[in-house]
């Protein structure tokens, strides 16, 4: 079940792998080629924005298809190709949508790590000050937490809906949650989200907000069972 889930997974693994050099790079260009007395945190705030925006996207592409019913992309009618070989296993749908959710959850996790992680180590190379463990951690957190409340929301309309339909939802969902996040950030709202997405506001001020933090954990935990409800209930 592990070996048949990195399958499915591993031409997404590299698109997300690509994506997180190329982000990687383009940061790179930007702090040698930047200017002020900023400092190190300043500029891992500036990686840490691009990357609250990046990893709830790859999340996303990492969520995988569950038990879809559709082949690959909706292109075609019938069912998905991997359902054919989950439903003749002897296990359990909810062990089936398990293995293939935490094989991307997994992989998730780990672009967020290196992400964060790869460009924190740089910063002295480049010559500017490094971050402090408790901002490192402190963005990790945050940032996690917003992407497996993406994450959840992706599984759950995989479900249901076909690859196609259930990507672009999960995507429109985190563009629209980014864009009232811009909104209030411009507005003369003293809450910023983005601040507090990139684990800043906890940093800077010690507040946590956390009716926001339970919403966003109980948003994608409750996706997640709704998932696994879904799939012990559907016909195929």
């Amino acid at each position: 079940m592990w070996r048949k889930a990195w399958w499915e997974t591993r031409s997404r693994v590299v698109i997300s792998g690509l994506l997180l050099v190329a982000s990687l790079l383009i940061e790179v260009f930007v702090v040698k080629e930047g200017t002020g007395p900023g400092t190190g945190y300043d500029w891992f705030l500036k990686y840490a924005k691009l990357a609250a925006v990046l990893a709830p996207l790859v999340a996303v592409t990492l969520a995988g298809s569950g038990l879809n019913s559709q082949t690959h992309w909706g292109l075609t009618q019938g069912m998905h190709p991997s359902t054919v070989f989950l439903l003749s296993m002897p296990i359990s749908r909810r062990r089936a949508l398990f293995t293939r959710a935490a094989t991307g959850a997994i992989f998730t996790a780990l672009y967020i790590l290196l992400s964060l992680g790869l460009f924190s180590l740089m910063l002295p190379m480049l010559g500017r000050q490094g971050v402090e463990w408790s901002q490192f951690l402190s963005a990790i957190a945050f940032i996690s937490l917003g992407s497996f409340a993406a994450f959840g929301f992706a599984t759950f309309l995989a479900t249901f809906l076909d690859e196609q339909m259930a990507g672009g939802g999960a995507i429109g969902f985190i563009c629209g949650g980014l864009g009232a996040g811009a909104l209030l950030d411009w507005s003369n709202v003293h809450f910023h989200p983005m601040s507090w997405l990139i684990g800043e506001m906890f940093i800077r001020t010690g507040k946590v907000v956390w009716p926001l933090v339970l919403l966003m954990f109980a948003a994608g935990a409750a996706c997640l069972v709704a998932s696994a409800v879904i799939v012990e209930k559907k016909e195929y």
